[in-house]
């Protein structure tokens, strides 16, 4: 039997035996395989049958709160296996379970596990924890979400949660740079426990949202922040009509961000709490340029440089010359540096041709570690920042061998011995190295890069070569650089026998 054809029919079997395709499928997406039981897995996958039938062939159901979270959650909604797994195992499910039956709109899953929720054993175990915690949680979200302060200064969470209960995983949020426009609201939701009728708003599902409502499920402005912010106008207004918690100028913030010119035209013209620069900075980043032309005309909030910095950073040409006719706050030196690191050559040769911007020499360093050639050529022949080592090394490491060779020919800053190793470490051949070269190269297995550099280099290897390659399990790797020693060792035996003769 061949290679082929053994490999082919061991993969049919994988694919026909639902337990060891789930226990392999575990790996995927990003799952904790350690955590999850069989049953976890067939939940995750949807698979109720193989739950019914190892219950039928008497073996345990073994499962962890994963498994309902799963049946409840975004890739089935299945209220049968909720039920199945409520009556045959013991662990019950976590919060995660409703908020993602919530998010994706699978009302009759939210039913089921409010109807139950008395009975969940998950749930009623940690019930004196979570009520200790929901002080300090409310807290949290009304300082993230709520209030007209002023978020200018940075973030300090010290300042409302040293007197509270602690929350775990509360290091997520950037203290130094906080920035309510762009916090991660999936890490929010993950870490502070959101509501499901927060979650569902966000998702635009009104008739979750209306559900949850009427069973009297609380929520928090991010509800009509997140909702507003992800262009579910309906559920938007909904909440304002029959919710008291209000919203806050993060709505029009992120609605600002993401485009959406009639919704942030509808809150302009029907609700007070405005915005913030932020809209017209992100609105720009993301080249939506009708919107910051609705918020430059409207709104008395403005932006700040960081409006055509980062216009500049993802190539928005438009964006970058109106700001510059319409606005007087201008740019900084990231502006040209950063649309030369992503390859925006017409935004680089348009600030400086036109708008008589300055950059530094991040711009040459970045443009050759990102593989822009021609951006690193107009830098190189029309300013004069020049570059730094950071070019040659990055470069090469990044594997670009025509940019380093551009480098070498017009460029004297050089690089130093990591651009060398850097490019052996990540297989790229037609570098040159220290001794560390060959080492990095073996370690990631890269048995023609080391070929190379043995045959056209002297700064031989040492023993992390074989350490490294044999961590990895690179035998390939292994039995060449022990033929280059035996080879090496029968050399020197016969220099000693022809000493001794």
């Amino acid at each position: 039997m061949n290679m082929t054809t053994a490999t082919q029919l061991t993969t049919l079997r994988v694919l026909t035996d639902p337990g060891l395709y789930l226990l392999i499928n575990a790996f995927n997406d990003g799952l904790e395989f350690k955590h999850w039981t069989s049953a976890d897995h067939a939940a995750y996958a949807g698979h109720l049958y193989i739950l019914q039938t190892r219950m039928q062939e008497g073996l345990e159901l073994a499962a962890t709160t994963n498994a309902m979270d799963w049946a409840a959650a975004a890739r089935h909604g299945r209220v049968d296996m909720l039920a199945y797994l409520h009556a045959h195992t013991s662990e019950g499910w976590s919060v995660m379970a409703m908020n993602e039956a919530a998010g994706y709109g699978h009302l009759s899953c939210v039913q089921w596990l409010h109807a139950n929720k008395d009975h969940n054993a998950a749930l009623l175990k940690e019930g004196e924890n979570d009520l200790e915690n929901d002080a300090a949680k409310a807290v949290l979200l009304e300082e993230l979400f709520g209030g007209d302060d002023d978020y200018d200064e940075p973030f300090d969470e010290t300042a409302f949660t040293s007197e509270l209960p602690y929350i775990p995983d509360l290091e997520f949020i950037d203290e130094e740079h906080f920035d309510r426009a762009h916090l991660d609201h999936d890490v929010v939701e993950d870490k502070v426990m959101l509501g499901p009728l927060d979650i569902a708003a966000s998702k635009g599902q009104l008739a979750v949202v209306q559900w949850l409502h009427g069973a009297g499920y609380p929520c928090t402005t991010y509800a009509m922040d997140s909702a507003v912010g992800n262009g579910h106008l309906e559920c938007f207004k909904w909440l304002a009509a029959h919710r008291a918690e209000g919203c806050t100028t993060l709505g029009m913030d992120v609605a600002a961000e993401n485009g959406y010119l009639e919704i942030v035209r509808y809150l302009h013209e029907h609700r007070a709490e405005g915005c913030t620069y932020d809209a017209m900075n992100h609105a720009a980043r993301n080249g939506h340029l009708d919107v910051v032309a609705f918020l430059h005309a409207y709104r008395r909030e403005g932006c700040t440089t960081a409006a055509i910095d980062g216009a500049a950073e993802n190539g928005h040409l438009e964006v970058v010359q109106w700001l510059f006719r319409h606005r007087e706050e201008g740019c900084t030196t990231e502006a040209m540096d950063k649309a030369a690191s992503k390859g925006h050559l017409d935004v680089v040769r348009w600030l400086h041709f036109d708008a008589h911007q300055q950059c530094t020499t991040c711009a040459m360093d970045c443009a050759a570690e990102n593989g822009h050639l021609e951006v690193v050529q107009f830098l190189h022949e029309q300013r004069s920042e020049g570059c730094t080592t950071e070019a040659m090394d990055t470069a090469a490491f990044q594997g670009h061998l025509e940019v380093v060779q551009w480098l070498h020919a017009h460029r004297t800053e050089g690089c130093t011995e990591h651009a060398i190793d850097g490019a052996a470490e990540n297989g790229h051949l037609a570098v040159r190295c220290t001794v560390h070269a060959i080492d990095r190269a073996a370690g990631n297995g890269y048995l023609a890069t080391v070929q190379w550099l043995v045959e056209h280099r002297d700064e031989g290897f040492t023993g992390a070569a074989y350490e490294q390659a044999d961590d990895y399990g690179y035998n390939n790797v292994i039995q060449y650089l022990t033929s280059l020693q035996e080879a090496e060792d029968a050399l020197e035996d016969e220099d000693i026998v022809n000493t001794t003769d």
